[in-house]
């Protein structure tokens, strides 16, 4: 897990570019990171998302910052990662995170090729607890 000073710089909008062209404030990655003009080589590099790249040079252009960029406090951060910690304890247990009910592992394979491998649900209301 990186640093949570690297990850208190990172916009609370930011969504992976790989599986999103914008943000979930609406503004296009290839835009930001003008991708038409200066290629693709670098882009990640310029964008002002990830918060540590505002104001730094690029190919010779400088990085402008985002008028929607707004960090996560140092406070939300730890609390996220108190929360992903209990989970993994929780998993460990056997129990759901979402009702620390036990696990149903009813539709994981039994056997063969891809044994012990499948979805593992919540035993209380039903949710997805992870798959394997």
């Amino acid at each position: 897990m990186r640093p949570i000073e690297d990850r208190v710089k990172v916009c609370r909008y930011y969504r992976s570019p790989a599986m999103h062209e914008s943000c979930e404030k609406g503004r296009v990655y290839d835009e930001v990171n003008r991708r038409d003009e200066l290629g693709s080589t670098g882009c990640m590099l310029r964008m002002p998302c990830l918060g540590d790249t505002q104001g730094s040079v690029v190919r010779g252009q400088t990085i402008e910052p985002c008028d929607l960029h707004e960090p996560h406090t140092r406070e939300e951060i730890e609390a996220e990662d108190k929360a992903f910690q209990r989970a993994m304890e929780l998993m460990k247990q056997g129990l759901s995170s979402c009702c620390e009910a036990p696990i149903d592992t009813s539709h994981v394979i039994p056997d063969g090729k891809h044994k012990n491998h499948g979805p593992r649900y919540c035993s209380e209301c039903g949710r997805l607890a992870y798959m394997v």
